[in-house]
């Protein structure tokens, strides 16, 4: 005859481990910063400053803009190009625009897919 006292049924072992794991994840997913607004907790020696990266010497800037703004209509415009004639051809959103030299809207070209990069030969081929 055995004596039980001392020993642990294994289904008790399973199902504290089981309710274990679920208060961890619990705490896990509550804890969890999914906004940001907690901060990359760093201090204030790691801001990444780049307020003197955008201060530009005038007498580098070489060009002025000389017309309006144009916008192309793109949730994202990927690539930029000119042709010989002074059309801008502008590549985003799966599809290529052309406006005229002065920002006029000339046609849409469809793309298979969005596209990374522009050019536009002297024989009008893109």
């Amino acid at each position: 005859m055995q004596s039980d006292f001392g020993k642990i049924d294994t289904r008790w072992a399973v199902a504290a481990l089981v309710a274990a794991a679920i208060v961890i994840a619990v705490v896990a997913v509550v804890r969890l910063d999914t906004t940001g607004e907690k901060g990359s907790g760093l201090s204030g020696e790691f801001a990444y400053d780049l307020s003197e990266l955008a201060k530009v010497d005038p007498n580098l800037i070489l060009y002025a803009q000389s017309g309006p703004t144009v916008s192309a209509g793109f949730k994202q415009s990927r690539a930029i190009a000119l042709d010989g004639n002074g059309r801008v051809y502008v590549a985003g959103d799966r599809a290529i625009r052309v406006f005229s030299n002065t920002g006029d809207f000339q046609r849409v070209i469809e793309l298979s897919g969005e596209k990374q990069c522009l050019t536009v030969v002297e024989d009008g081929g893109i």
